[in-house]
């Protein structure tokens, strides 16, 4: 009997008889958390070493990008019902699955919302806010995540837009409102630094910022020409947006500063000294005093440190009181 024992033990060890296969020898066990790609689950979607025998839908998927929890006491239901050697070890035991899901995200509709203001020949730079900010729609694996925006209107005032968002789900379509508001914006000039009151702009001076349009004021300053060149009436932050009112000629007389007084006919060119009284651009009419006589006249900036007397009079009895002829 003895020799008999042995004998099996060493036709076993030389592989005279097959084992069993490693799957079979395996226990059941819960999964962790997984997605699903079919509309239904599976057992073995539940528990790990299912016997292929008993294997099969149990339920419907949730939705797509949804998920469902199983918890201990569903799972030892399941567990009973299909006769696996499984029990939970706790209340805590729990399995999530995820209805796997082709996904239109956001950005994917905005960037369709942005063709459709291109095609009402609305251009430039937009800022889309969705009403629902956890806007998204989820299609089945087996779907395409293309879609189309039917229905598109935008009130041209308080920028508020509505379309309906068209998709395919396999043979049925997804169908949801989409809707929300546009802020468009523009490209306006600005300082690149901070200048001080009286500097000249200069083309070295200005950078470019997106700003929204319907903040933008009536006299705003959009083109970089309507800053360069011209001079701050009030020192001026970085990346401020500028108005035509915050701008002037440069100033070519100083109050305070000499002048020179003059008058210019085809036959006769006088000039004498003054001080301004005001400071003046090009154009600008300014005060001056001549500093000889103390008399105080108006004249037209022409040029730096350059103030032409606006009547002959004026500058006749300035010329008279220099003992000119």
């Amino acid at each position: 009997m003895k020799a008999f024992s042995g004998l099996l033990v060493c036709l076993f060890l030389l592989g005279a008889f097959p084992a069993r296969a490693d799957e079979s020898l395996k226990a059941v066990a819960l999964r962790p958390p997984a997605e699903v790609g079919r509309a239904a689950i599976r057992l073995s979607d539940v528990f790990a070493n299912v016997p292929e025998g008993i294997d099969g839908d149990i339920a419907a998927a949730p939705a797509p990008g949804k998920s469902v929890t199983y918890n201990a006491r569903i799972l030892g239901g399941l567990a009973e019902k299909y006769r696996l050697d499984w029990r939970p070890q706790s209340l805590a035991d729990k399995i999530v699955l995820t209805r796997a899901s082709q996904r239109i995200t956001q950005d994917m509709i905005r960037d369709a919302i942005v063709e459709k203001l291109k095609e009402k020949n609305i251009n430039g730079k937009a800022e889309i806010q969705f009403d629902n900010r956890h806007l998204g729609v989820n299609l089945p694996m087996e779907s395409s995540p293309e879609f189309e925006l039917s229905n598109f209107d935008i009130d041209p005032a308080g920028k508020r837009f509505r379309t309906d968002l068209v998709a395919m789900a396999g043979a049925s379509p997804v169908v949801l409102a989409v809707t929300g508001r546009i802020t468009l914006y523009r490209d306006i000039p600005v300082l690149a630094r901070r200048l001080p009151s009286g500097t000249a702009v200069s083309e070295a001076d200005v950078t470019w910022t997106a700003f929204p349009e319907d903040r933008l004021a009536p006299d705003a300053v959009v083109d970089s020409s309507q800053m360069v060149g011209r001079a701050l009436r009030r020192d001026t932050a970085e990346g401020t947006p500028l108005h035509s009112r915050d701008l002037m000629e440069p100033r070519l007389v100083a109050r305070g500063k000499l002048v020179i007084l003059k008058i210019q006919n085809p036959h006769l060119l006088i000039t004498a000294q003054g001080r301004a009284l005001q400071d003046g651009g090009i154009g600008d009419t300014v005060t001056v005093t001549n500093t000889q006589s103390n008399r105080v006249v108006s004249g037209v900036v022409e040029s730096p440190g350059v103030v032409r007397i606006q009547t002959a009079q004026k500058v006749a009895s300035i010329d008279q009181e220099k003992g000119r002829p």
